[in-house]
């Protein structure tokens, strides 16, 4: 398998891009930055939440990263994120679902870059390389 698949199969925006057409590359770089930025924080705050073993702070935080992960088509955060809020939600926080949700951030972000590379020369009108999984 091609690296570029293996990326493909963790953030998933072909349907995304399909939608916003022409204006992809340009939104979607803007989406990536703020979405990664917002991550970085998130993480952070999560971090503090699980030392201090704030539950409401953990399953808020998972709400969040959760939606804009969705959005993305990031799925191992969405589904690391689900595990943390739903288990926060009913005072069980499986530690095993924070270490997912940092090694699926990891993984996210990388895609993320690529992506965004991608789009970079896509706006300069250089070569394209889709990151899908095959069908």
């Amino acid at each position: 398998m091609e690296y570029g698949t293996q990326l493909g199969a963790v953030v998933q925006l072909d349907a995304l891009e399909d939608s916003l057409g022409d204006d992809a590359p340009e939104i979607l770089s803007e989406v990536i930055v703020t979405f990664l930025d917002n991550l970085d924080v998130r993480l952070e705050e999560l971090a503090d939440a699980v030392e201090r073993g704030d539950l409401r702070a953990m399953a808020r935080i998972g709400h969040t990263l959760k939606g804009g992960a969705a959005m993305l088509g990031a799925g191992p955060i969405v589904l690391a994120a689900r595990t943390l809020e739903q288990g926060a939600e009913v005072g069980r926080v499986d530690p095993d679902a924070y270490e997912a949700l940092l090694v699926g951030a990891s993984w996210v972000r990388e895609a993320l870059e690529v992506k965004r590379a991608e789009y970079a020369r896509r706006l300069a009108g250089g070569v394209v390389v889709r990151l899908t999984a095959p069908a």
